[in-house]
């Protein structure tokens, strides 16, 4: 795959009412596409952005991210635009799980608590898959990557 570079012309963080973090000043390798948009990483790996087109859904994203603050999930680091697409600047979770059935109990039982103080903090994922499971760390390791 060639390396194309994903450029934003402005933080638009504050908009949504957020104070950026993003460190990362060039987005050039793309990871995949998700349910809503195209997943690129940062040049350094440590920063992706998720592409939107629609406005409302990356809205929705970065306020799910904030509310999972502090869970195992990635946490959010600003919001950017070119004034078409918006895009969500999130750490780098990993490689998603390839198969769920490989983790241990504990690593499952953790994947469920994660989900119930989502839900308990007023947020449904409503796309709870593999390609969307970055490999929760336990006492014996991550999920593997096949």
């Amino acid at each position: 795959m060639s390396s194309q570079h994903y450029g934003f012309f402005w933080d638009i963080s504050e908009e949504f009412g957020f104070s950026s973090t993003i460190s990362a000043c060039s987005f050039t390798k793309q990871l995949g596409w998700g349910a809503s948009g195209m997943v690129v990483s940062s040049t350094s790996g440590l920063e992706v952005v998720k592409l939107f087109s629609d406005g409302d859904l990356a809205r929705h994203e970065a306020n799910v991210l904030r509310l999972a603050h502090g869970l195992a999930v990635p946490d959010l680091h600003g919001i950017v635009s070119d004034g078409k697409t918006t895009g969500v600047v999130m750490s780098y979770g990993g490689s998603p799980i390839k198969d769920v059935e490989q983790a241990t109990m504990e690593q499952k039982q953790q994947l469920a608590a994660v989900l119930r103080l989502l839900h308990w903090r007023g947020t449904h994922h409503h796309d709870v898959r593999e390609d969307n499971v970055m490999g929760i760390p336990s006492a014996g390791g991550a999920f593997p990557h096949h």
